[in-house]
């Protein structure tokens, strides 16, 4: 009796180990890179917003990367979903300044706002793609 228990708690505990990763997946609608960087070759500069969207256990996780001539360190932050689909983080820049995402994901881009605390809102339409640095690993050349 008691090693029939054992397998049925065995089973279970195995079932939920394959059933956490389906899902993270099943909510993963949004999930995805968001990236409008771009190189100026005249200038040497980056420019643009990279947003990734992480699926996790109790919701998400929102890293964004901004680039004005050159790039900033990564800033993470959990992101919700609302009832309508507005994903919405708060971000702390290393500058100490805030700065929030307010977005919708629709027709494969993240279309919405970030606002600046000190500098105000830009507005956003980014395709889901690769990321900026993904782009650049892919080409180089082996």
């Amino acid at each position: 009796m008691i090693a029939h228990a054992r397998k049925i708690s065995f089973l279970c505990v195995v079932s939920a180990l394959f059933a956490l990763p389906l899902m993270v997946m099943a909510k993963g609608g949004i999930a995805g890179t968001y990236s409008s960087i771009k190189y100026n070759s005249e200038s040497g500069d980056l420019s643009g917003y990279e947003i990734q969207i992480i699926p996790v256990v109790n919701g998400y996780k929102a890293i964004l990367q901004l680039a004005e001539g050159e790039v900033t360190d990564v800033v993470v932050s959990d992101a919700a979903v609302d009832k309508d689909g507005v994903l919405s983080a708060s971000f702390v820049l290393r500058s100490g300044a805030g700065c929030k995402l307010r977005a919708k994901v629709m027709a494969g881009k993240l279309v919405g706002v970030l606002s600046f605390e000190k500098s105000g809102d830009v507005d956003l339409t980014m395709p889901r793609s690769i990321g900026y640095w993904d782009d650049q690993i892919s080409k180089v050349k082996r």
